[in-house]
């Protein structure tokens, strides 16, 4: 796991093979997306400076993030926040993170059709549809969870 003081891009190949032996699907876009959200940074800014170092606590941060996904959590359920086209939604373990499939509920408001977005929680169906203009078409909670 991540040492303090360990340079990104050592602390981002740590977790690639941790995650990887974990059998994780997208182990380096988990680390990155685990590691950037630690350092309150975007992906990118992991290799403008891949030799900066991690400070004792955002190790231990990023050690507990690691473990959690290693245990398959999901990494909007970590880091509480999960983007669905234009909208960035509050998301824990009690809602549901809005799939590739939900994709297609939204186009059909969109072109029309009626969907209820009923206890997912995130709302994002109707969130979507409504700031697209299909307020008719799409019913569901105005807020996420």
């Amino acid at each position: 796991m991540a040492k303090a003081t360990s340079p990104l891009r050592d602390a981002v190949a740590e977790a690639v093979e941790t995650l990887e032996a974990a059998g994780v699907d997208t182990p380096r876009l988990d680390a990155e997306l685990l590691l950037a959200a630690v350092l309150g940074l975007d992906r990118a800014a992991l290799y403008a400076d891949p030799q900066a170092g991690l400070d004792m606590d955002a190790a231990l941060s990023f050690d507990d993030m690691l473990r959690r996904r290693v245990r398959r959590e999901p990494v909007a359920y970590i880091l509480g926040r999960a983007h669905f086209r234009a909208l960035e939604l509050v998301v824990d373990h009690r809602v549901l993170i809005p799939r590739p499939e939900t994709e297609l509920l939204v186009e059909l408001a969109e072109n029309g059709q009626r969907v209820l977005d009923v206890g997912t929680g995130s709302g994002a169906v109707a969130r979507r549809g409504r700031s697209r203009g299909a307020r008719r078409a799409a019913r569901g909670p105005r807020r996420s969870a």
